[in-house]
């Protein structure tokens, strides 16, 4: 994947700023995911980071879904991943279980799996974290988020290309068999799934769209 071909979109300026500081190649757009200034079907990749358990009006996350659904190509897929428990000391997210993703995305089918120690558990093992924090995670009920795959149900917007399962990396590179749009799926995946973040604009959500386009289309965005 190209740097020209990486879009990041924010509302806030300073990160839009901070992220045109660290990566001069991409392009950065100050802007609202409720209106994504993209084409119909324009990209191939979706990155979504705590995005929408930051959202707590319904109907603004529903729009942020559709404008998701509709920049979206029918090949596409979104890369998920986000809280699945409630932070009872922050009221200020809430969520997002497998209910409430079918809910904003109905026409997509959900490959999704546990992932994360729940950080209350992980901030408590000190010097015994490179032990302990494999054992506790290896426990779905300790993994705090979801991780995975959201894509366009076979049949939906008319979509008459078959689809390959794709899967998560759950160590190491992707599978060199994998379409290249795939593996970059899943090294963004696996590099989230080690706490890395997905550009290193340090920012607590991240959206990002991905294209393998055209010659003079654009490729990627991400919003930080």
């Amino acid at each position: 994947m190209k740097p020209g071909d990486l879009y990041g979109v924010d509302l806030l300026p300073n990160r839009i700023r901070i992220a045109r500081e660290t990566f001069p190649a991409f392009t950065f757009l100050e802007g609202n995911a409720e209106q994504l200034s993209f084409p119909d079907d324009w990209f191939d990749l979706v990155l979504v980071f705590t995005v929408f358990s930051s959202i707590l009006d319904v109907a603004m996350a529903r729009s942020v879904a559709q404008n998701i659904g509709r920049v979206l190509t029918s090949r596409g897929v979104v890369v998920w991943y986000d809280m699945r428990y409630p932070n009872p000391w922050n009221p200020a997210i809430r969520a997002m279980t497998k209910s409430r993703i079918r809910e904003l995305f109905p026409s997509f089918e959900l490959q999704l799996e546990p992932s994360s120690l729940l950080p209350l558990v992980a901030h408590q093992l000190g010097r015994l974290t490179d032990r302990t924090y494999p054992l506790l995670a290896s426990i779905p009920i300790l993994r705090s988020h979801y991780i995975g795959l959201l894509r366009p149900s076979r049949g939906s917007r008319d979509c008459a290309a078959e689809h390959q399962p794709l899967r998560l990396c759950r160590a190491g590179r992707p599978p060199k068999h994998w379409p290249q749009h795939s593996r970059d799926c899943a090294a963004f995946t696996h590099a989230h799934r080690n706490g890395w973040s997905s550009l290193g604009c340090g920012a607590l959500a991240a959206l990002a769209l991905s294209r393998t386009a055209p010659a003079g289309k654009p490729g990627m965005m991400t919003g930080c």
